[in-house]
């Protein structure tokens, strides 16, 4: 299990006995060569939404680290992440607030090779195709044209 979260849920995780763990700190390098590469070894990526809405939009950044590793992503259905990624395609979405539906995501993508494998190829593919530098220069010189 990868966590790249705050100390008080890594705490929390060792409080209730997850023991095989690996806490990547946040690093003022988005791209830190290191941290992408524990993404990288991941076999699920999960994104748990901001508390704080101003930030949705920011969840982005990560989102396109996560869909640069071709691993399944597992994420709460923000804005800003609904903006990236689509449902059953590029990611597995599920409620924000709704820990269950977390851990109903983390097991059918644990169990279904082929789902996990699909959303990560396909999230790849959709970043290489949307979200390069010439493509997204593309689209802002549309719109301000």
């Amino acid at each position: 299990l990868l966590l790249q979260t705050s100390r008080e849920v890594v705490e929390l995780a060792k409080r209730v006995g997850v023991r095989n763990f690996v806490y990547v700190e946040r690093t003022p390098k988005p791209n830190d060569p290191l941290r992408l590469s524990m993404f990288r070894s991941a076999d699920i990526l999960v994104l748990t939404a901001s508390r704080y809405p101003a930030v949705y939009f920011a969840e982005r950044t990560t989102m396109f680290q996560y869909m640069s590793s071709s691993n399944a992503i597992l994420a709460e259905d923000t804005p800003g992440v609904r903006g990236a990624v689509r449902h059953g395609e590029t990611a597995y979405l599920v409620p924000v607030d709704r820990p269950e539906k977390l851990a109903e995501g983390i097991i059918e993508l644990l169990r279904d090779d082929g789902l996990r494998k699909y959303i990560g190829r396909q999230a790849r593919e959709r970043l290489e195709q949307q979200y390069t530098w010439q493509a997204l220069g593309k689209k802002a010189k549309e719109l301000l044209q």
